[in-house]
């Protein structure tokens, strides 16, 4: 994504585009990888040095409590940042929306668990994460939980 379609996309959140905070949205928008906060704050830094790790997990939060990204509490301690969108043509009906999401949430939790499983860890769905207490749905927005 190009910067000034970055900066417009953070603004259109209520986020302000600092230089940190478009390179971190750069990396994460354009990946097709779930990292986590270290994976981010690793990347962007190859290409620019002055983020540090707090100021890459201060915009990750920032970012999810926009809306811009979905924090996914895999296990205990470990979570990965996936970009909170699906893109459909204008008009397409909200229940065609929720079945697409559904699907595609359905789709990578499979990759994403073979994955962890493959380095020894154990993938926790998001329902399994709540019934657990690691995600407080309170704090959600209705449309998170839609």
């Amino acid at each position: 994504m190009e910067h000034d379609a970055l900066v417009r996309l953070l603004e259109s959140r209520g986020i302000r585009p600092s230089a940190q905070r478009v390179a971190i949205a750069g990396y994460v928008l354009a990946t097709a990888e779930h990292p986590s906060a270290d994976q981010v704050w690793r990347r962007v830094q190859q290409q620019f040095p002055m983020v540090s790790r707090a100021t890459a997990y201060n915009t990750l939060k920032l970012f999810v409590e926009k809306g811009l990204l979905q924090e996914l509490v895999l296990a205990p301690g470990y979570a990965v940042y996936e970009w909170n969108a699906i893109l459909a043509p204008a008009g397409t009906p909200a229940g065609v929306l929720k079945r697409l999401h559904a699907d595609v949430a359905k789709a990578l939790a499979a990759v994403l668990a073979q994955r962890l499983e493959g380095v020894g860890h154990l993938a926790v769905l998001f329902q399994q994460a709540v019934d657990l207490g690691h995600i407080d749905t309170g704090t959600l927005g209705d449309a998170a939980l839609a």
